[in-house]
């Protein structure tokens, strides 16, 4: 693809630090959201941290991985030749939903409306890869207990970030005015979704069979998971 060498250094900048701050976000320890529908249960996903040293420091390493995310995103909206890979490639969405993440964590409730908004052009971007009937298609599967695609992980990050956000603001709004029946609604919708979806994903990589993979393969569990929702359990 053409591209200038601006804007190839920028394209290239922003992976990076986007790489540099995941791997902050990993070593804070919040690989239980990467896992998200793998070998983690979307109702135990936490978002706070405790009051003692650790989680000071995981703190520190959330606050971190977050600098880093936002100078990527910085660097996506330096080009408009790159404002229309932002919807081309799947890299920006998940990019959103990082930096959304580490507010939740941060229980940053300042930047709570950014949380929401960065979520809703990740579903922008993320849908945009996958045919217009993905979700419903993926959704309907899942309910008639049928195998789901392996891609669908992704959607539960999404749609858990997106419900536990909506939930905070209902929260916030029932403090002051009163919360809205449509946030209410967004809220146990997108939730709900997570959960169907991560519960087909977990069923097609039990632990079992994922530690036999790996026993036998000598591989790790990220692969022997993907192996195995690819080849559905």
């Amino acid at each position: 693809v053409a591209m200038s060498e601006d804007d190839a250094s920028s394209f290239v900048t922003a992976l990076g630090l986007h790489r540099v701050g995941r791997s902050r976000m990993e070593k804070r320890g919040t690989t239980e959201y990467h896992n998200a529908g793998v070998d983690g249960f979307v109702g135990n996903v936490a978002i706070t941290d405790g009051g003692d040293a650790d989680g000071v420091d995981r703190r520190d390493e959330t606050a971190s991985a977050l600098a880093f995310l936002l100078e990527s995103d910085a660097e996506w909206n330096s080009s408009p030749t790159l404002d229309s890979w932002r919807v081309r490639a799947d890299n920006y969405g998940l990019l959103q939903l990082d930096i959304a993440w580490c507010y939740l964590l941060l229980e940053s409730l300042d930047d709570l409306s950014n949380a929401l908004r960065r979520l809703d052009v990740a579903e922008r971007v993320l849908r945009r890869q996958v045919h217009s009937n993905f979700v419903t298609l993926a959704l309907a599967r899942a309910e008639m207990d049928g195998p789901v695609p392996p891609l669908c992980a992704v959607f539960v990050r999404l749609f858990l970030l997106q419900g536990v956000a909506h939930k905070i603001m209902m929260m916030q709004s029932n403090r002051h005015n009163g919360a809205t029946a449509s946030r209410s609604t967004s809220t146990t919708e997108r939730l709900g979704w997570a959960r169907l979806l991560c519960e087909r994903l977990r069923s097609s990589s039990p632990p079992a069979a994922v530690d036999a993979l790996c026993d036998a393969y000598a591989i790790d569990r990220p692969a022997a998971i993907a192996a195995l929702r690819r080849a559905d359990g």
